[in-house]
């Protein structure tokens, strides 16, 4: 392979890609789409908090009823002051006629308070909507209070013990790691993985996909034919693959700079930790000539974008599993079956960041995924070149999985 042949194939297809407006726009707008996808969900409680819900109760007990309606609620609890509660005891309507009161939108929902409460500890709550997570927590909470209340007092403790009793606590959670001890809650390291996980995508799978492209366009106008007379297929791909990774490398770097200066123009540290940009670079590397190989295979294959797509959506959300996932993850981040996905080649970037953005895993398992995905790397590098090789120069139907695998095989002598 000759590498002048290879550096001046990687120089233009950097300066094609650079000089796009698509890469300008994906420059700005990408981290302007993951700031959103981190600060909407810290504000959408503000955002959605602020209607007010009117709530039938049936409590034929009239001990529940009044209570929930009263001014005694805890204070800071937001759910009181949003809501209005109508109280029925002797005189209720029936279920159907509540039931089409809520459909007609004269409550938000009714509340039933069984005669055996006590007995059963069950309430029976009915809405169009039950996804009112704040709402339904803090009628949980506060009939859990109201229930332990009478039972206090039955037990004969004052007022004064009643309310120590039912006392709030408040937990603060404090983050251990390499870098010391830091105040972190669930929400902040949460969206920080998912964030480094969604810049890893955005770096890897749209300069793939560009690569992917740029060999459609080129074999459907037999530039591909003019380009192959002067040089290899290998130097060609090799090329091809260099200059598009420096693409990535550029977006990662104008991102880095842009958020190093605006750290330091509002005086404060990047939320990012050394050991998690360790990571990722060490990851982001091979793990794009994965992708690269993998989509380059592709485009040498179709004779369209549209022949193509099929394959793109499987590739992309082994990429995107971790924030599928996610929610579990982090709650578990060294359950087996987080650790066994991330030895899957595909898989490895992502989850290994993701993982080590909740809790570091083990030094030893970060290496040996390494090491596996550099493996699976160069496998695919190898067999992504010999299908480049014979696919590039195909016309007419698209070649199917035991032919590629064919013309894997035989190129290896």
């Amino acid at each position: 392979m000759r590498l002048p042949q290879v550096m001046r194939i990687a120089k233009r297809e950097y300066v094609e890609s650079v000089r796009k407006k698509s890469f300008v726009f994906g420059l700005i707008a990408t981290p302007v789409l993951l700031l959103m996808m981190v600060v909407l969900p810290l504000v959408s409680g503000a955002l959605f908090d602020a209607d007010e819900a009117r709530i039938a109760v049936v409590d034929p007990t009239g001990e529940i009823g009044p209570r929930l309606a009263g001014t005694d609620w805890p204070s800071g609890d937001g759910a009181r002051t949003r809501s209005e509660f109508v109280v029925y005891e002797s005189n209720a309507p029936s279920p159907e006629t509540l039931d089409a009161l809520v459909a007609a939108g004269e409550y938000s929902g009714w509340l039933r308070v069984p005669e055996d409460f006590e007995q059963t500890g069950k309430y029976e709550y009915r809405s169009e909507s039950v996804t009112n997570v704040a709402l339904l927590q803090a009628l949980e909470t506060r009939l859990d209070q109201l229930a332990a209340e009478r039972e206090a007092r039955r037990l004969g403790l004052d007022d004064a013990q009643v309310e120590r009793l039912l006392a709030g606590t408040s937990l603060r959670t404090i983050r251990l790691g390499a870098d010391g001890a830091s105040e972190a809650d669930f929400t902040q390291v949460y969206l920080k993985a998912v964030a480094l996980v969604m810049i890893l995508f955005f770096a890897l799978i749209p300069t793939g996909h560009i690569l992917m492209r740029s060999v459609i366009e080129e074999k459907a106008n037999r530039v591909i034919e003019v380009l192959v007379s002067s040089v290899s297929p290998l130097e060609l791909m090799t090329g091809k693959v260099l200059g598009l990774g420096a693409v990535g490398l550029t977006m990662l770097g104008v991102w880095t700079v842009a958020g190093t200066l605006l750290s330091i123009r509002f005086g404060r540290a990047l939320p990012v930790a050394g050991g998690e940009l360790a990571v990722f670079a060490a990851f982001f590397v091979p793990g794009y000539f994965l992708f690269a190989a993998l989509l380059g295979g592709i485009g040498s294959v179709c004779r369209t974008e549209r022949d193509a797509q099929p394959f793109l959506t499987p590739i992309s959300m082994t990429m995107l599993l971790p924030v599928m996932i996610g929610f579990a993850i982090a709650q578990q981040p060294d359950h087996w079956l987080a650790r066994a996905l991330t030895f899957f080649p595909p898989m490895t970037p992502s989850l290994v960041l993701f993982r080590y953005a909740i809790k570091p895993p083990p030094f030893a398992e970060m290496a040996a995924a390494w090491v596996l995905l550099v493996a699976g790397t160069v496998i695919t590098l190898i067999a992504a070149s010999r299908v480049f090789r014979t696919g590039i120069l195909m016309t007419g139907k698209r070649p199917t999985l035991p032919e590629l695998l064919r013309w894997a095989r035989a190129s290896a002598g």
